[in-house]
């Protein structure tokens, strides 16, 4: 009996309405895909890893598709290799755009692993696809991909920020001093002459969260996050890769 998480009920409908065989229904599901159409009534085949720009149509889900794309790689010994396999891949590349090229260190554990339906649009020949994948999406990448949660549950149930940022300081310790000083903001922390008043303006000053950042700030506290690290400094992912 085929398993689907519930954000998957139409893409389950949809392809039995449209005669696709029962083992690729399984294989697409099991991948994690999920369907959606838009105001024309076209459907569409989303990838829950990637965005629409990897849709695939009805036909591409129901047909063998070859993927073109060969994954290449490099043995380097040296930061001076390394360095010279970058300089030469880039070097038909705009001039405009070698600044923006970002690099990451990452052990090819974390590539994603082959699924039952590999997207043809961004896999190699080996059916390996070319992403990295964000440290949420790996706790699954072992087993069937359909059990992942929606991502807006997921963000829902992770612990608060601020929990995090300031483990061990209790409100009940802190009151007196918000009232013996007249705190209005975290910044007023900074001027009071107080061992816990400066811990916490010394937390606060330096995970300093602005609207919507606080994932990002999740994702250096170990948290799992749909988020990846990338640097614009070689050196700095190379010493990541050799963590």
């Amino acid at each position: 009996m085929l398993k689907f998480s519930e954000y998957q009920n139409g893409l389950y409908e949809t392809l039995v309405e449209l005669g696709v065989a029962q083992s690729r229904i399984e294989d697409l599901l099991n991948s994690g895909y999920f369907c959606i159409s838009n105001k024309d009534g076209i459907i569409q085949i989303c990838d829950r890893y990637y965005d629409i720009s990897v849709a695939l149509g009805i036909e591409g889900a129901k047909q063998n598709i070859t993927p073109q794309q060969e994954l290449r790689s490099f043995t380097v010994h040296s930061l001076a290799d390394a360095c010279a396999v970058v300089e030469k891949q880039l070097a038909h590349i705009n001039t405009n755009l070698k600044d923006r090229i970002v690099f990451r260190g990452e052990n090819t554990v974390h590539f994603l692993k082959k699924r039952a339906f590999p997207n043809p649009l961004v896999c190699a020949k080996n059916g390996l696809e070319l992403s990295l994948i964000p440290s949420y999406w790996r706790q699954y990448s072992s087993n069937n991909y359909s059990t992942a949660e929606e991502m807006h549950d997921y963000l829902g149930k992770r612990p608060s920020i601020d929990s995090i940022i300031y483990t061990g300081i209790y409100l009940e310790d802190v009151i007196p001093i918000i009232k013996r000083y007249e705190v209005h903001s975290m910044s007023d922390f900074e001027h009071i002459d107080d061992p816990l008043a400066q811990e916490i303006y010394h937390r606060y000053s330096l995970n300093k969260v602005y609207r919507n950042d606080d994932i990002l700030l999740s994702q250096h506290y170990g948290i799992k996050t749909p988020c990846l690290d990338v640097t614009f400094d070689l050196k700095t992912a190379l010493f990541f890769f050799a963590l």
